[in-house]
């Protein structure tokens, strides 16, 4: 899906795509609630979307990670 989208990026007239990113400085604690939320939305995303009549196919992705330099002994 990953190549898929930047195809999609390259490809694809703004009208037919939406990209939009965020740098979000977080406590690693919030970790684990923060993953829910992003859970919590992508169920609430399906079940108010999803058509089984749709006449379109939309990916959806997000993804979270840190993009901190990190040393060897916390990956």
């Amino acid at each position: 899906m990953i190549q898929q989208a930047l195809d999609s990026v390259t490809g694809l007239p703004e009208d037919r795509r939406f990209l939009m990113g965020l740098s979000l400085p977080v406590r690693e604690d919030m970790i684990p609630i923060l993953q829910k939320r992003i859970t919590d939305f992508m169920t609430c995303l399906n079940q108010e979307f999803s058509a089984a009549d749709g006449n379109a196919l939309y990916q959806v992705n997000l993804q979270l990670f840190n993009i901190a330099r990190i040393s060897k002994d916390q990956v």
